[in-house]
C-alpha cells in the first residue's frame, strides 16, 4: 500500500480510524477534513481518485485522543519528553499504549493513543496541548501522520508500535486502546463550566464575553478561507516577528473580519486559536492559564466585538465576488479605507486628512518619572561599571514602593520587575541592603536568568497590564544574545527586529515602560545619541534614551535624556555609597547644575575660582569679598560676578551682593532608605 489509496483507507476503516489524505509537507490534501468522521465510502472513493495524495493521516472521531511528544530539535525548542515526565510526576504514570512515529522505536518524539470515556468525546473540548512541547489531537483539533506516510524532513517512514515497544506490521483497533486515566483528563480538558462543545469561559470583552466566541460550531463546518487561515496559523503560530502574542492578535482580528462579511465557521475556528494559544503560552506565564485567558481577553477588543456582532450572510466564498464587492453589500468599509472610531490607537494607519486627525480623541501620555522622562521603550546607557546597574536598582525600588527617583521626583506605585541578567540573587540582595532597601516591597519582583526573555516580560505585562507596569532589563546584551542573527539578515535589521518583538506587547498596555540597560561606544560625538553601542536600530525602537555619565574615581555625574514625546534635558548627578541622586534635589536645580558645569568646562581658572566662591556663600557674597580672598581688585571681581549673572550662573541682589541660582543640599534620609 502507497499513500492514501482504496487499500489503506479500506484497511484504517475496519480498524476504527478515520484517514484522510494529506501533502508531502503533512498538510491535509483536503479541506473539511475535521468531518472525516462523516464521509461516506463513495466520499472516500471520489477523494482517493482526485487527489492521489502521497501521505495518509487520521483525525479523531470523538473515540481517540493522541498525545504528540515532540523534540526540542523537531518543535521550536520545546521539551515535549522533559514536559512527559514532569506531568506524569504530578499526575501518575500513562498506561502504555500504541504510538505512532517516523523516528524509530528509541526516539521519544511520537504520537501516544488513547480512547476516551462517554462523556469526554465532543468537540472543543481539549485544550491545544497537554504543556510545552505535547500538543492534543483530538476531535477537531488537528490530525497525526500514519504509516504509511513519510516525514518530510528526515524521509523515514511512519510507523506502528505495539504498547511492548515492538514495530507493528499493522495498526491497532481504536478499540484496544487504553483509556485516558482521569487525572489526565482533567488535566487535557480545556476549564470549562457549561457542557458540550461551548466552552463556558465568563470574560466580558465589550458587549461579547468569550462563551460568545465559542458559540456552538454553525451548520456546515468552517468555509475555505476560513479554514486556510487557521491552518496556517496552526503550523506557524509565531508567523510574525516570532512572537506568538502578535501572531495570535492578528489571526483574532482578521477571522472577526471575516465573520463580519459573512465567512461561516469563524467560532470554531477562534476556539481552535483559543486552545493553541493557551496551549502555547500558559506555561510561560508568571500567572499561568489565569494570565493567558486574560490576554485572551484582551485581545477580543472592541474592534473584534463589533465584528463578531455582525455578519454578512452570504458566504462569500460560495460567491464569485471580490472582497471588496462583498464588503459593500455586507455595507461594511473596504479593509484599506476602514478606521475604527471606537478605540483609542495612537495609530490611525493609512491616509487620513487632518480634520480626521483633530477630531481624533486620544488619551493622555503617562510620565514614568514626572517632568524628565514619559513611559515607553527607553535606552539607559553608559560605560560598564559606572553605576547604572545601581541606579537601576534603586529606580526599581522607588517605582514599586511610589519613593522618590534619584532622591528628588514622587514616583507613583507600580509593579516592577527587574530583570537582572548580569547578576545573582546574592550581589541583589546586597546591593538593596547597601541602599537601605531592607522592607520587602510587594511589587518588586526580580529574574536573574532566561533563555529567552520574551515570555517572562510578555506574561509579566499581561498579568499587571492594568497598573502601568515597568520591565527594567539589564543588559540588552545578554537579550540580542539569546535571539542569533540569521545568515541572510543585516545587523540593521537584527536588531530592530530584535527590539520590536521585546516591545510589541509593552506597547499595547497603556502607561507600561520597558528599560533597557545598554552599553555606549568610544565614539567622540557631540550628539550622544550616537554613542549607543550597536546599529542605529537599537536607538531608532526606543522612545527615549538616557545617557549616563561618570568620571572614573569621581562622584559627580551627569544625566542626559532626549525622547520623542518630552523635552530633552541635563541633570548633574551625584552617585555616594551606589545611590544616584540629583544635584540640588530637584530636577531643576539639577538641570541648573549640569548647565553649570558645562559652562565651567569652558572657562578659565579666575572665573571658576569666583564661581567656587560665590558657592561657597549661598547668602551672598560681595565684590570686596572676592578681592579679599583673591589678587583681584574689587572693581575686577565685580566684573566677573557680572559675566556670572549674564551666563546665567549667579543673581544679583540688590546692593552688590551675589548668590548662586540654586543651593546644594543634602538629599534627605527618605530618599535612601525605606519609603
Amino acid at each position: 500500500m502507497i499513500g492514501f489509496d482504496t487499500e489503506t483507507i479500506t484497511a484504517y476503516l475496519e480498524h476504527g480510524w478515520r484517514p484522510i489524505p494529506a501533502n508531502t509537507d503533512k498538510s491535509p490534501a483536503v479541506n473539511g477534513y475535521t468531518n472525516a468522521d462523516q464521509w461516506s465510502m463513495e466520499d472516500y472513493g471520489r477523494i482517493a481518485a482526485q487527489c492521489h495524495a502521497p501521505n495518509v493521516g487520521v483525525v479523531s472521531d470523538g473515540q481517540w485522543i493522541a498525545l504528540d511528544i515532540d523534540t526540542t530539535v523537531s518543535h521550536n525548542g520545546k521539551d515535549g519528553p522533559a514536559t512527559l515526565e514532569r506531568i506524569t510526576r504530578e499526575l501518575g504514570a500513562l498506561p502504555a499504549t500504541w504510538t505512532n512515529t517516523s523516528h524509530g522505536p528509541g526516539s521519544p518524539s511520537r504520537h501516544m493513543f488513547y480512547r476516551l470515556p462517554d462523556g469526554y468525546q465532543g468537540a472543543n473540548l481539549f485544550r491545544g496541548g497537554a504543556g510545552p512541547g505535547i500538543d492534543i489531537i483530538c476531535r477537531g483539533l488537528r490530525h497525526c501522520m500514519v504509516w504509511p506516510s513519510v516525514h518530510p524532513g528526515t524521509g523515514e517512514l511512519y510507523e506502528w508500535y505495539a504498547p511492548d515497544g515492538t514495530r507493528s506490521d499493522t495498526m491497532p483497533n481504536v478499540g484496544m486502546l487504553p483509556m485516558l486515566p482521569e487525572s489526565w483528563l482533567r488535566h487535557c480538558l480545556k476549564p470549562a463550566k457549561g457542557k458540550s462543545a461551548t466552552v463556558a469561559a465568563t470574560t466580558t470583552v465589550g458587549t461579547v464575553t468569550t462563551a460568545d466566541v465559542a458559540m456552538t460550531v454553525m451548520t456546515g463546518g468552517m468555509c475555505r478561507h476560513v479554514r486556510t487561515m487557521l491552518d496556517n496559523y496552526l503550523k506557524r503560530p509565531d508567523y510574525k516577528n516570532g512572537s506568538r502574542h502578535d501572531s495570535t492578535r492578528d489571526i483574532v482580528h482578521a477571522l472577526a473580519l471575516c465573520h463580519a462579511e459573512g465567512h461561516t465557521g469563524v467560532p470554531e475556528a477562534l476556539e481552535q486559536v483559543h486552545a493553541t494559544f493557551l496551549n502555547l503560552v500558559a506555561g510561560d506565564r508568571p500567572g499561568g492559564e489565569r494570565e493567558a485567558e486574560a490576554e485572551w481577553a484582551r485581545m477580543l477588543g472592541n474592534e473584534e466585538t463589533n465584528a463578531l456582532n455582525t455578519h454578512g450572510g452570504t458566504d462569500p466564498c460560495t460567491l464569485n465576488l471580490s472582497t471588496r464587492e462583498v464588503r459593500r453589500l455586507a455595507n461594511l468599509p473596504n479593509r484599506q479605507n476602514e478606521r475604527p472610531t471606537n478605540i483609542d490607537n495612537t495609530d490611525i494607519g493609512h491616509t487620513f486628512t487632518m480634520t480626521e486627525l483633530m477630531e481624533r480623541q486620544f488619551k493622555p501620555l503617562h510620565h514614568l518619572i514626572p517632568g524628565m522622562l514619559m513611559a515607553g521603550t527607553i535606552l539607559l546607557v553608559a560605560p560598564p561599571k559606572i553605576g547604572k546597574s545601581w541606579m537601576c536598582m534603586d529606580l526599581a525600588y522607588q517605582l514599586a514602593t511610589g519613593g522618590k527617583a534619584f532622591g528628588g521626583i514622587q514616583l507613583e506605585a507600580r509593579p516592577v520587575l527587574y530583570m537582572a541578567l548580569e547578576d545573582g540573587p546574592r550581589r541583589l540582595k546586597g546591593r538593596l541592603e547597601q541602599l537601605g532597601h531592607t522592607t520587602p516591597a510587594e511589587l518588586l519582583s526580580f529574574a536573574t536568568e532566561a533563555d529567552d526573555p520574551q515570555p517572562i516580560l510578555d506574561g509579566f505585562m499581561a498579568a499587571h497590564a492594568d497598573r502601568q507596569p515597568t520591565v527594567i532589563l539589564d543588559t540588552l546584551g545578554k537579550v540580542l544574545a539569546c535571539y542569533p542573527r540569521g545568515s541572510n539578515e543585516g545587523a540593521y535589521e537584527h536588531d530592530y527586529k530584535v527590539l520590536g518583538g521585546i516591545q510589541s506587547n509593552v506597547m499595547q498596555v497603556d502607561g507600561a515602560s520597558l528599560i533597557l540597560v545598554h552599553h555606549n561606544n568610544k565614539t567622540k560625538t557631540g550628539d550622544y545619541v550616537d554613542t549607543v553601542n550597536g546599529t542605529t536600530g537599537i536607538a531608532g525602537a526606543a522612545d527615549a534614551i538616557m545617557r549616563l555619565s561618570r568620571q572614573r574615581n569621581s562622584d559627580e555625574g551627569l544625566l542626559q535624556v532626549t525622547s520623542r514625546d518630552a523635552e530633552e534635558g541635563e541633570y548633574a548627578m551625584r552617585f555616594h555609597d551606589g545611590l544616584w541622586t540629583l544635584q540640588g534635589g530637584t530636577p531643576e536645580t539639577a538641570a541648573l547644575a549640569a548647565r553649570e558645569q558645562a559652562s565651567m568646562r569652558r572657562s578659565g581658572d579666575t572665573t571658576c575660582q569666583i564661581m567656587e566662591l560665590v558657592r561657597r556663600h549661598p547668602e551672598g557674597i560681595r565684590p570686596h569679598q572676592i578681592a579679599e580672598e583673591t589678587e583681584l581688585t574689587s572693581n575686577k571681581a565685580a566684573t566677573y560676578l557680572n559675566r556670572l549673572v549674564k551666563r546665567g550662573l549667579a543673581t544679583k541682589q540688590a546692593r552688590g551682593v551675589y548668590k548662586p541660582l540654586y543651593q546644594v543640599s543634602e538629599v534627605s534620609d527618605s530618599s535612601t532608605s525605606d519609603t
